[in-house]
């Protein structure tokens, strides 16, 4: 038992290291203000893309070549990119109308082609039998540079609804 006491931080100690070794150096102010130029015009892009429920517009914005997935609630989890975009469109096709507004976005680079992006907002739809939603939700999304340009590779919504 003694020896596990004195192995765990030793171990510890060790990943942190080699964790530490591999550490790219940090973005300068410039690189971080450009990232987050560009990625704010994705994120926006996505937001109106979901407002118009314009499925070309997500296609656009969504990474084809690393999609890790995307979580809604706890309840949902997909990994595949084809299924988050046939999510989306039978969500879509049971609208009538969609209307979002955009209350706060933060983009915060993590590294040269790497960006978290997190964003409130509310929205209000109508079903197509007539039924009025209230939804506020709170997004976390990842965006990788790619040679397209940034692209989402997983995103993560919690939504709470308002009565």
């Amino acid at each position: 038992m003694k020896g596990l006491f004195l192995v765990v931080p030793l171990a510890t100690l060790l990943c942190a290291f080699a964790v530490s070794q591999q550490q790219p150096s940090p973005l300068t102010d410039t690189q971080k203000a450009e990232i987050a130029k560009q990625v704010r015009q994705q994120a926006e892009l996505k937001f109106r893309a979901v407002g118009s429920m314009n499925l070309e517009g997500m296609d656009q914005i969504v990474s084809s070549k690393e999609f890790l997935g995307y979580a809604a609630d706890g309840n949902l989890t997909i990994t595949l990119r084809q299924e988050f975009m046939d999510l989306l469109q039978r969500a879509w096709g049971s609208q009538k109308e969609l209307r979002g507004e955009m209350l706060r976005l933060a983009v915060h680079p993590l590294a040269e082609d790497l960006a978290l992006v997190d964003y409130t907002a509310k929205w209000q739809g109508t079903d197509k039998k007539g039924q009025v939603w209230k939804l506020n939700v709170s997004v976390a999304m990842l965006f990788r540079k790619e040679e397209a340009g940034w692209k989402a590779i997983y995103e993560h919504e919690s939504t709470k609804e308002v009565k």
